[in-house]
């Protein structure tokens, strides 16, 4: 009996990168950060295989500094971020997750560091 050939498994490869950009008024500028100037956060989610994956996108450690009055921003993205963001990347796409703070506090000036936070990935098999 001859033998039928196997589909071979596909995968989603679901990796993630941060980054911020601060501006002042409505020009980029490199740092330092001080109060009044915004931070974009940008979050790019990209997937190199060959079906669509799935990834949650959180990160809790910006909501302790909107807590300590060090950042200003809209409390829906806190949430999101706080609890996941569900994203959903098609095979060899990506996506881009973007939000803006402002600071409010600190003491003199402060360079603002790159977001830290987490990416869980669903890896998608068919």
């Amino acid at each position: 009996m001859p033998c039928e050939p196997s589909n071979p498994t596909q995968n989603a490869i679901v990796t993630s990168s941060k980054t911020s950009e601060i501006y002042r008024g409505n020009k980029k500028i490199e740092g330092p950060a001080t109060v009044e100037d915004r931070i974009i956060y940008t979050i790019t989610v990209a997937n190199t295989g060959d079906i669509e994956g799935e990834a949650i996108l959180k990160d809790t450690s910006i909501k302790e500094l909107v807590d300590n009055g060090i950042l200003a921003m809209d409390t829906e993205v806190i949430s999101k971020l706080t609890q996941g963001i569900n994203v959903i990347v098609p095979a060899k796409g990506e996506g881009q997750y973007q939000f803006e703070a402002t600071i409010k506090k600190v003491e003199g000036e402060i360079n603002i560091p790159k977001m830290e936070g987490e990416i869980a990935n669903k890896i998608g098999r068919a």
